[in-house]
């Protein structure tokens, strides 16, 4: 143990610093040779001699083969080929190791880096059949006891008669690292220490580590001061059980007088679980290295069956989050994050675990139930969590430890977090808040500071008289039940976690998927768009007398192909009818020379049938219009439909008049809208033919994408779709100016020729909003036309400030559908679509004059 300065702390922390595997002694029953991995004798404790008949000092440098008896050393090298590791030792028994002595001794031989340590002991009483009985019978009925406690109390009994020491303690560690006496055996008479709690400092750190690695620990005699090597260097014994013993706990010992002790780790999971401590007071008390060997087989066992039964306590708890999992896995929602899948769940985890308060963080969103916590609190626990191991859980029953959680351990006391991910960590954290109970120490745990005999260092307390604390500032443990659940919640959670990541990447796949048919579909309709727009104007300028009357006429049918496109995005989630579709797709072609003739009952489609059938008509139009008989003089198409008994419908398209030479030969996209859209998307029919005299198509689609129209739609095709503009260009009395906002140059000119052409007197733009509130502050307005969207602005700023002044004005807008919210205070205002005809903005001015 370290000296103490007057600028260090001085606790009994301090042995946590006491290098215990490098004290430089062997205890005096036994000795130790340090051979290279050549067998050559390179150090020795100095009463080696005593075991060998030779010199110490004079077997330094020597071959071990020239001390030790030829059968020795094979059946050493023999044993020395099934070693493993640093912290894995071979025990050879009743072995004649010495040339020069008769004498059998037991050893123990293990690797520490590069050098091979050899403990020799003086072979004790061979262990009898009785004793392998003894263990077998111990073994069969610890296993067979019916509750935890009876397996402690039969364990200890069993193995007091195994070692002969006069108590047999178990002792538990808990999460703080102190231990308690659970089960007990005393064979003298001597109090109980049963139920006492020792404090984490009574066994250091670095002792609890070493019991991990050596499951036994051996004091023959307390009062042994040990025998130092011939050599004198740092030599770690971290894995001898013959290397002496800290004067810190020798003093411990004698403080509590006992004259022997021997120590048997319990080890779950490579974990230090406790331990089974065992004290002689009569004197010491000798147990040979094959006695030792046996505790340890029975300590092993004792591990493995209480693993076991721990593990079958907790798959009790297996059926309690069953349902849980059930329940989430069904309800999954792969449209929603993580954070609201695992939310809507969160008072069925909270009922699992006796809790006052249940936190879920999900990246930076954050839910609770029951006790509510502050922000400032959730980032506190956020920061601590995030420095601690991502796979782990994280349980304390004190936050007041821990000087992040002050203010929070005024009204939580423990902590369980569960981590459902990696950085960024994301957890499910269960409070609780403080439960004060009484806990008996074996002695006061926090006794004053003393020095000792062994000079500016600490003395073990001297009193082991029962010292009760009742314990403020802890909630109640939490237990194994708690935590083997918690165990799997986090399961449950990670697969609910990774099953809401794969649902959501198919999603995202399989919208990406669609995207790209959209985008392919969308430069595929640009293109026909743009290929109609030339055969509409090339058809215009044929049947017009001069260029006025060709602007009029061309900008009607422009706005019937715009009307068309706005109906395909507006048949949302609705059925819609039939005839609808077919008005708004072939009103731009109704003034062509050809005849078209529509034949079918009242029928809606679904919104899915419904944006399938608007790309089948466009596709049919457009073809009629490039190669058929809409753009024929005397063509003729007939559309019929009639539904079937069984609500199927069947659908055809027929064209007349054309002549066609031959079938043709390349197939482009829009040939496979025609012809697999149905059969793909609705598993309906399509058939596509051609005649000499014109084309025809026929479909079926089934009857779940079918709806009864009570609405008596009128069966003929509404020639009024491309409309006429009779307004004679002049003066508006009451209208002397106009206003056009307006972000796209090109659509603004248009507008503002528009405008002038209906008589206006100024007419003045603006692109912006700064722009537009300029021409407010310096003209009178009569009136104005604002565009909507501005790019990174809206013209609502502008609206606001003219319809506080009474000045009328109308929205122009190329989307389809507004937000309702941002409208709502311009719900009187007039709302056109572009592109604006100066039909429109004529009927809104004469509203405005009237």
């Amino acid at each position: 143990m370290t000296a103490a300065t007057d600028n260090q702390a001085i606790d009994l922390t301090n042995c946590d610093r006491e290098p215990i595997h490098l004290l430089g002694r062997v205890q005096s029953f036994g000795a130790i040779m340090v051979l290279t991995s050549d067998w050559i004798v390179i150090n020795a404790s100095t009463n080696l001699g005593e075991l060998s008949n030779s010199d110490p000092e004079l077997l330094i440098g020597e071959l071990a083969n020239s001390i030790m008896h030829p059968d020795a050393m094979r059946r050493l090298r023999d044993a020395l080929g099934n070693m493993g590791d640093n912290d894995h030792s071979e025990r050879l028994f009743n072995l004649q190791l010495f040339a020069r002595s008769s004498d059998c001794f037991d050893c123990a031989m293990h690797f520490n880096d590069d050098r091979l340590i050899l403990e020799i002991e003086p072979t004790g009483q061979h262990v009898p059949a009785l004793n392998l009985q003894t263990l077998r019978k111990a073994l069969r009925e610890i296993c067979a006891s019916d509750n935890l406690q009876a397996f402690y109390d039969i364990a200890t009994q069993h193995l007091a008669t195994l070692l002969g020491f006069d108590r047999v303690m178990l002792y538990q560690f808990h999460a703080d690292d102190s231990g308690e006496v659970i089960a007990e055996t005393r064979t003298a008479n001597v109090d109980s220490f049963i139920g006492l709690r020792y404090p984490a400092s009574d066994i250091p750190k670095q002792a609890r580590a070493l019991y991990v690695r050596n499951l036994t620990r051996i004091i023959t005699d307390v009062a042994d001061e040990g025998v130092p090597f011939v050599q004198a260097e740092e030599i770690d014994l971290s894995m001898s059980t013959l290397r002496t013993v800290s004067p810190i706990h020798v003093e411990y010992l004698k403080n509590m007088g006992v004259a022997s002790s021997m120590s048997v780790s319990i080890v779950i999971e490579g974990k230090l679980w406790g331990l089974f401590a065992c004290h002689h007071y009569s004197g010491a008390h000798f147990v040979s290295l094959e006695q030792r060997s046996i505790a340890e087989v029975f300590a092993e066992s004792f591990a493995m069956e209480l693993s076991s039964r721990l593990g079958r306590m907790q798959q009790v708890d297996l059926n309690v989050t069953k349902s849980l999992h059930l329940k989430m896995m069904s309800t999954l929602n792969a449209e929603d994050s993580v954070f609201e899948n695992l939310k809507q769940h969160l008072a069925s985890i909270k009922s699992l675990i006796r809790s006052d308060a249940l936190v879920l963080k999900v990246d930076q969103e954050v839910s609770a139930a029951g006790d509510p916590l502050s922000a400032e609190d959730l980032g506190l626990i956020a920061n601590r969590l995030n420095r601690l191991g991502p796979d782990d859980l994280v349980v304390t029953d004190n936050l007041s430890h821990f000087s992040q959680f002050a203010s929070l351990g005024e009204r939580f006391a423990g902590l369980l977090a569960i981590p459902i991910s990696r950085r960024p960590r994301d957890y499910l954290i269960f409070l609780r808040k403080e439960e004060p109970y009484q806990v008996n120490w074996a002695g006061n745990p926090e006794k004053p500071v003393e020095l000792g005999p062994n000079g500016s260092r600490l003395t073990p307390r001297k009193s082991f008289e029962t010292w009760s604390e009742l314990r403020r500032g802890y909630s109640a443990p939490w237990s194994y039940h708690d935590r083997a659940i918690a165990t799997q919640i986090k399961n449950t959670l990670l697969e609910v976690m990774v099953r809401n990541i794969d649902e959501r990447d198919r999603s995202t796949r399989a919208a990406r998927e669609q995207q790209d048919i959209l985008i392919h579909e969308l430069n595929h309709r640009v293109r026909n768009i743009l290929g109609l727009i030339g055969s509409v104007v090339s058809q215009t300028a044929g049947s017009v007398k001069d260029v006025e009357e060709f602007r009029h006429v061309l900008g009607g049918r422009i706005h019937a192909l715009a009307d068309a496109q706005n109906q395909l995005t507006e048949s949302n989630w609705s059925f819609s009818p039939l005839r609808r579709l077919l008005d708004v797709t072939l009103s731009p072609y109704a003034s062509s020379q050809a005849r078209l003739e529509i034949e079918g009952e009242d029928v809606l489609l679904s919104p899915k049938s419904f944006t399938t059938m608007s790309l089948v008509f466009h596709e049919l139009a457009t073809n009629a219009m490039k190669y058929g008989a809409l753009g024929r003089t005397g063509g003729e198409i007939n559309i019929s439909w009639q539904l079937h008994d069984d609500h199927t419908l069947a659908l055809q398209w027929v064209e007349r008049g054309v002549v066609i030479e031959s079938m043709p030969e390349r197939r482009g996209f829009g040939s496979v809208i025609i012809q697999r859209s149905i059969p793909y998307d609705l598993g309906g029919e399509a058939d596509i033919s051609y005649q000499r005299d014109g084309m025809s198509a026929r479909f079926t689609i089934p009857a779940q994408y079918i709806g009864q129209d009570s609405k008596g739609n009128n069966a003929t095709l509404n020639r009024s779709a491309v409309v006429k503009d009779a307004t004679k260009p002049g003066k508006n009395p009451s209208m002397q100016s106009v206003m056009v906002l307006e972000d796209n140059m090109i659509i603004g000119l248009d507008l503002e020729q528009t405008v002038k052409d209906l008589g206006f007197g100024a007419v003045y733009t603006a692109a912006s909003v700064r722009e537009a509130m300029s021409i407010l502050d310096k003209q009178d307005i009569d009136f104005a036309i604002l565009d909507i969207n501005l790019g990174n602005e809206t013209s609502f700023k502008v609206a606001k400030r003219m319809k506080e002044d009474g000045q009328p004005f109308l929205f122009l807008t190329g989307y389809n559908e507004l937000r309702q919210d941002a409208m709502s205070d311009f719900g009187d205002i007039p709302v056109v679509s572009k592109p604006l005809q100066k039909s429109a903005l004529q009927k809104h001015l004469n509203g405005l004059v009237g």
